[in-house]
């Protein structure tokens, strides 16, 4: 965060957005208290499970436990969440997310992208349904990511996982979070 008093020039305020920095102009730190107070977030698109196109993962009794299991985690750690949540991206392309969290404290806001994927087969998730996910977080800023792999994620996925610090939970994981 930077805080401009009174305002930022043109390439420090294209630097800070670019960079995700979040920036206040304002003639007195007052004015900057009173910004940050009454900010409006940005609102996030909630979608039912058939517009998503994600009612196969509701069949699954193991990706609907874990999706609860994960979801009752970050709302004890007092993120609001949203399943389903579509976003729109700086390509300008809708990119949804299986839960997407976020706590507000009004200067920082901590955000989560989480993707669950669960092979029907018991076989590992591959490495192309984990670089997807890192895309679309990629392309909505998101840059803490966890991938939910059930039951398990190959060995070239978790290699490109660990790369690119998205944080991986696997079904035997799961215990962990309650």
């Amino acid at each position: 965060m930077i805080i401009a008093i009174p305002k930022l020039g043109y390439e420090a305020t294209n630097f800070a957005n670019r960079q995700a920095i979040r920036s206040f102009e304002a003639r007195t730190l007052a004015a900057v208290v009173s910004d940050i107070t009454s900010l409006t977030r940005s609102k996030i698109i909630l979608q039912s499970a058939i517009e998503t196109g994600y009612e196969s993962q509701y069949g699954s009794s193991a990706s609907a436990n874990a999706r609860s299991t994960v979801v009752r985690f970050l709302r004890n750690r007092t993120y609001e969440v949203f399943e389903n949540a579509k976003i729109v991206g700086k390509s300008g392309i809708d990119h949804i997310f299986d839960i997407y969290a976020r706590r507000d404290d009004k200067i920082i806001m901590p955000t989560i992208a989480i993707a669950i994927s669960s092979s029907p087969s018991g076989q590992p998730i591959e490495l192309d349904e984990v670089s997807k996910f890192d895309a679309a977080a990629f392309d909505c800023g998101i840059r803490n990511k966890v991938f939910l792999a059930l039951p398990a994620i190959s060995a070239q996925a978790r290699q490109y996982a660990k790369k690119q610090k998205i944080d991986v939970i696997e079904s035997q994981d799961l215990g962990r979070l309650v």
